[in-house]
């Protein structure tokens, strides 16, 4: 199998158990008899997590634990995948209903948005709503560490993995409030910090984090191997963190589930914008300026920026740099020689299929 081919193994396989867990779900939640809005908010949860995606992070987290050399799944190690696996795609969910309600985002993976669901449904748009989504956001968080409390891991193990889910958890909101801060009015801003916020917004949870995991569920010691793999997983999330910023911008929303538009209705500072707004002229500041973080724009002021970013070849030199760190992580999981050469080569040939790909 190719590496689509393998990412797509791992996701039909593990879609039905994220849905049978939801299916369960409910069963052991208790809702207040008297309010209809608690349940809703869990379906809301279910909707956007099955709704999907790539599930890259569940490939990451198998083939992180197939890392280890003649490493077999047993009937309670899939137990403990699968439990792990439905933690971190929980964990993104909750990232993503925060993310959307902060980015003040109409779409989500070519459906409403929590937020833009519970204002449909209780037709108000106000606090009510919005408080609702974030608590929404907030049970899928607990949801996250939950699972891994009732899977039945040994206790080392499962307080270790706790540490790893919570420490990617909190360095993601430390990226986001970093995100928050570099779309901020005269805030400088240059490539360094931009990387920067990859690292933490990105890498941290959608690769070192189901990496970690899966290497300490294959009972390997991550302290002697955590450095290698935070250089792998900060290079790829860094790469792919800078093709979801060129897909952000020049990415086909019928594949993406997401304008092309919105990161500058949201006034995100990417690279892109960055680096243009470094070389043109005033007059091409001035339309930058106009577009960037005007929630009213149209799609015919949105490609006057877009010409102004290809102009002076800014799409060229991101992809150029998304191209660098793919390649870091290619060459740093190729130098891999004590593991299993199977795994070795997905890492490899994933860090260049994050910069290849159109979703």
């Amino acid at each position: 199998m190719n590496i689509s081919q393998k990412i797509l193994h791992h996701r039909d396989t593990f879609n039905p158990r994220f849905k049978e867990y939801f299916e369960n779900l409910n069963n052991r939640l208790s809702f207040p008899n008297k309010s209809i809005y608690p349940k809703i908010c869990v379906d809301l949860i279910k909707d956007l997590s099955l709704v999907g995606g790539k599930r890259q992070r569940v490939a990451y987290l198998y083939e992180a634990f197939s890392l280890g050399q003649g490493t077999k799944i047993t009937s309670s190690t899939e137990k403990h995948l699968t439990a792990c696996a439905i933690s971190i795609e929980l964990l993104q969910t909750h990232l993503l209903i925060h993310d959307d309600i902060i980015d003040n985002s109409p779409i989500r993976r070519g459906s409403p948005t929590t937020l833009q669901h519970l204002i449909k449904k209780t037709k108000l748009d106000n606090n009510i709503p919005l408080g609702m989504a974030i608590m929404a956001g907030d049970i899928a968080a607990y949801l996250a560490l939950d699972v891994l409390h009732s899977c039945n891991l040994p206790p080392k193990l499962l307080s270790k993995i706790v540490n790893i889910q919570t420490t990617a958890g909190i360095d993601t909101f430390l990226g986001q409030i970093f995100d928050l801060e570099r779309d901020m009015p005269n805030t400088l801003f240059n490539e360094d910090s931009i990387i920067e916020l990859a690292d933490f917004k990105a890498s941290r949870s959608s690769t070192l984090a189901p990496m970690l995991i899966g290497i300490s569920l294959s009972s390997q010691d991550t302290t002697n191997n955590i450095n290698i793999i935070r250089k792998y997983a900060t290079s790829v999330g860094i790469a792919g963190q800078l093709q979801d910023d060129y897909l952000g911008m020049f990415g086909d929303p019928e594949k993406t589930g997401k304008s092309n538009i919105s990161d500058l209705k949201e006034g995100k500072r990417t690279l892109l914008i960055t680096k243009t707004l470094e070389t043109c002229n005033n007059q091409e500041k001035k339309i930058i300026s106009q577009v960037l973080g005007n929630p009213t724009i149209n799609h015919k002021q949105a490609n006057m920026v877009k010409e102004i970013i290809k102009k002076y070849h800014v799409d060229i030199l991101l992809k150029k740099t998304a191209q660098k760190y793919a390649q870091l992580a290619y060459s740093e999981a190729k130098s891999w020689s004590h593991w299993n050469k199977e795994a070795v080569d997905f890492f490899a040939e994933s860090a260049k299929w994050f910069i290849n790909r159109t979703v």
